[in-house]
């Protein structure tokens, strides 16, 4: 009798009620690798363990801008100790290579001694084959392309150099008056990498003379100098020590040792002067099949082009068919993503689709509000659409045929709008904003979930008028389009933080979250609480995405801030980032939304934390507590 009835209430628990244990290696110590997965992991109604934080790199010692680099031999002995204690198929363990191996993402656009990483490897293959119950997610992104001085030197002196448009100018006088001629160190191994990499694969008839004029001063006063050769070899040194890490990392994937490889890439960006001469048409710059331009790079190289690639390397373990499913997002065991800080995010809301067996059922993404979506940002590989489905079927399971690991479309429909601003754009189109925000809560009243991602494309002017935003918050306005029920609190997702790809991929894996929670038989409390961290979220994306980021940030300056230590609030920037009636709105519950069918009514939105986690006005630390 009493199997039975550990039977039957065996069958009576939810599906989600035993919460999973998600294990992670952060990228680093900022908040978006760290405290903003918590809180996603929190949302999905999952445990979260970090390796110590201590081990990881920071950049805000004693109020001082040095950079502290992390101890990856010692992020290595405490997830073995934290994979140990919770070796079971309850748990799936986030490893970021950047810490893992390299001491943070900053340290990992630096070259490390063959042997180190190797060690590191080596002792990855231990962590996987010892405890091999947990489901482990390995995530290796290969390095920015413009240099990173934080970590190391990356140039003998702080020198100005004569770059590009300094030799574009001598062949064109006439057109050279707004052209920068002098550049610094990392605009100029930015440069010399552009060209070398044009020459690499169109050919030396490619070059413009005074590209050819350039390189050949660059190979002989530089590349051959003694004083900056090992720099130059550095700096390419460390994409082709990335793709000898992905190598062995397909390698142990498809051997079965990982169950999931994502192979991303940091920021893509073209040489200031090549992208100011195509801006003002005075060049013709290559561009792909699809019309983009190419931006000729290391990573680009060691990636897709040489013989060696990893691209290539792939396809011969797995064959052509079952690569290129992977640079769409649909592979089943190895997939790419281009971006970087938004990945462990979307690798936990997959992760929770995998668990669950549920995906959020997304509708068609609406760009029609957008000035364009089918060109590439100034960081990204791809155009805003092809990022946007690359992280859709990465997060959905997606698969060729249907969906992986038998998941299934079970939830309230869910609908994303794009608004994109042109880089060029000047003026906002407010009948434009007011549509999309009437075509928004049409959507929301008729029972579909909605989420919102702005793409300013470095459009600063536009971005600092936080139209949509400020739109959604004007009460009267809403009252006049007819929306006098709705309100901002009804977003189910917000997001604009960083290039487009990071902005689409946290608003993506926000989205999942919330449907799939929206879609388990959970218990009320367990909604409730689930609500709770879905606000911190929402908010945290509001206010620095938007309020700072948008709002404020350009016109800040660090020194008039600056508090040294954690869980600190610096009252001044919370009084100009004028956010009351923001967190009056979640407070006074006029316009309750639901989720899973519970309204979330809570009584106290209280910010806890607003400090700059590192010492930098970048990015902002906003931790909302609610109750």
């Amino acid at each position: 009798m009493k199997i039975l009835s550990i039977i039957l209430v065996m069958i009576l628990i939810p599906m989600h009620a035993l919460a999973a244990t998600i294990i992670t290696v952060p990228l680093d110590s900022r908040p978006i690798s760290l405290e903003y997965l918590e809180n996603l992991v929190n949302m999905g109604g999952d445990d979260f363990i970090s390796v110590n934080k201590e081990y990881l790199d920071t950049n805000n010692e004693l109020g001082y801008n040095i950079y502290k680099h992390g101890d990856s031999a010692q992020v290595r002995k405490n997830i073995e100790e934290l994979v140990s204690t919770n070796n079971t198929t309850n748990s799936s363990v986030i490893l970021n290579m950047s810490s893992y191996i390299h001491g943070g993402l900053v340290d990992g656009r630096q070259v490390k001694s063959e042997e180190e990483i190797n060690t590191a490897l080596n002792e990855l293959d231990t962590l996987i084959t010892t405890y091999d119950n947990p489901i482990y997610y390995v995530h290796i992104n290969l390095p920015r392309v413009l240099p990173d001085s934080r970590a190391t030197r990356i140039w003998p002196n702080k020198e100005v150099l004569e770059g590009l448009g300094f030799y574009y100018v001598s062949f064109n006088p006439d057109e050279g008056s707004n052209i920068e001629v002098f550049v610094t160190p990392e605009e100029f191994l930015l440069e010399w990498a552009y060209v070398e990499n044009k020459k690499y694969e169109l050919g030396e008839q490619s070059l413009y003379e005074w590209e050819k004029a350039f390189l050949s001063h660059f190979n002989e006063n530089y590349l051959n100098n003694p004083i900056y050769q090992d720099y130059i070899k550095n700096y390419q040194a460390m994409f082709e020590q990335a793709s000898y890490i992905a190598k062995d990392l397909i390698t142990k994937t498809t051997e079965g040792k990982i169950d999931e490889l994502i192979i991303s890439t940091d920021d893509y960006q073209l040489p200031s002067v090549i992208q100011y001469l195509d801006e003002q048409d005075l060049i013709l710059i290559p561009k792909n099949k699809q019309g983009d331009i190419i931006k000729f790079n290391f990573v680009r190289r060691y990636l897709e082009v040489e013989p060696e690639s990893i691209y290539n390397f792939h396809k011969t373990l797995v064959g052509l068919s079952q690569s290129n499913d992977s640079k769409l997002g649909i592979g089943e065991k190895i997939n790419y993503i281009f971006g970087t800080d938004e990945i462990p995010q979307l690798i936990y809301a997959r992760d929770l689709a995998k668990r669950t067996g549920v995906s959020t059922n997304f509708l068609t993404v609406n760009t029609q509000y957008s000035e364009v979506t089918q060109d590439v940002g100034s960081y990204d590989v791809l155009s805003t659409q092809q990022l946007y489905n690359q992280r859709m079927n990465f997060v959905r399971c997606k698969s060729k045929m249907g969906y992986h690991f038998g998941v299934e479309v079970n939830s309230t429909p869910f609908q994303f709008y794009i608004k994109r601003y042109d880089k060029s754009q000047q003026t906002i189109d407010y009948s434009s904003i007011n549509a999309l925000i009437s075509d928004m809560f049409t959507q929301y009243n008729s029972g579909v979930n909605i989420g919102l991602i702005e793409l300013y494309n470095e459009n600063i002017h536009l971005r600092e008028e936080r139209a949509v935003v400020s739109q959604l918050q004007d009460k009267q306005l809403l009252l006049e389009i007819g929306l006098e029920g709705n309100s901002i609190t009804q977003l189910a997702t917000y997001s604009a933080w960083n290039t487009e790809g990071n902005a689409i991929g946290l608003a993506l894996a926000h989205a999942q979250v919330y449907g799939i929670v929206d879609s388990l038989p959970l218990s009320i409390s367990k909604i409730e609480e689930c609500g709770k961290w879905h606000y911190k979220i929402l908010l945290q994306h509001l206010i620095e995405d938007n309020f700072y980021t948008a709002g404020i940030k350009a016109d800040i300056n660090f020194k008039d801030y600056y508090i040294y230590g954690d869980n600190t609030i610096y009252y001044d920037l919370l009084q100009d980032l004028e956010i009351n009636d923001l967190l009056d709105a979640f407070s006074k519950n006029d316009y309750t939304t639901s989720l899973n069918e519970v309204p979330l009514d809570y009584d106290s939105f209280e910010i806890k934390s607003l400090l700059f986690p590192w010492n930098r006005i970048y990015d902002l630390y906003v931790d909302v507590e609610v109750e």
